[in-house]
C-alpha cells in the first residue's frame, strides 16, 4: 500500500455524526496520483470550535482516505 499526504494540520475535521467532515487546502504531495491512501493533517472541530486538549493547545490529527 502506497500513502501520501501532508502531515502539517492546515485542514479542518468537523465532528459530524459517524465521524469527521474534512474539508482545507493542501499543498499536492509528490506521489499521490499513485498512492492506494491520502493522510492529510487538521485540526479538530466540535460545534464550530476548535478541540482544545489537556495543555490547552488546539487538538489535530492525521485523517486517513481511500482513493
Amino acid at each position: 500500500m502506497i500513502q501520501a499526504g501532508w502531515v502539517y494540520p492546515v485542514g479542518r475535521a468537523e465532528e459530524v455524526e459517524g465521524g469527521y467532515k474534512v474539508s482545507g487546502n493542501w499543498q499536492v504531495f509528490r506521489g499521490s496520483f499513485h498512492a492506494d491512501m491520502i493522510v492529510a493533517g487538521c485540526t479538530i472541530y466540535r460545534n464550530g470550535e476548535p478541540l482544545i486538549n489537556a495543555n490547552g493547545q488546539s487538538e489535530w490529527w492525521l485523517m486517513l482516505a481511500e482513493k
